[in-house]
């Protein structure tokens, strides 16, 4: 019995270890991080950039600064009712 199930984990474990052949499909991506409550003000708004597989992500390196935020009200078919430039804290 255990070999059975051995001999079914093994083609998916090496499938599972071919991380590196997405490797060279990255691309940096905005990372928006902020938590808005229905009815409160808003809260600052941290932007950053993601980092590749295998390097550190450090926010002080990767933080961007002076964004042009703007925050849309969606309507209940999820068309934008209204924009409105965000000029909290928005900081990196």
């Amino acid at each position: 019995m255990r070999r059975l199930i051995f001999a079914l984990l093994l083609p998916l474990l090496a499938v599972g270890c071919t991380l590196e052949d997405g490797a060279g499909d990255y691309r940096e991506q905005v990372v928006v991080q902020s938590f808005l409550v229905a009815g409160d003000t808003l809260p600052g708004v941290r932007l950053s950039t993601t980092a590749p597989v295998g390097e550190v992500y450090d926010i002080d390196r990767r933080g961007i600064e002076r964004a042009d935020v703007r925050i849309e009200l969606l309507n209940s078919d999820g068309a934008v009712e209204a924009t409105l430039p965000y000029v909290g804290g928005v900081h990196g």
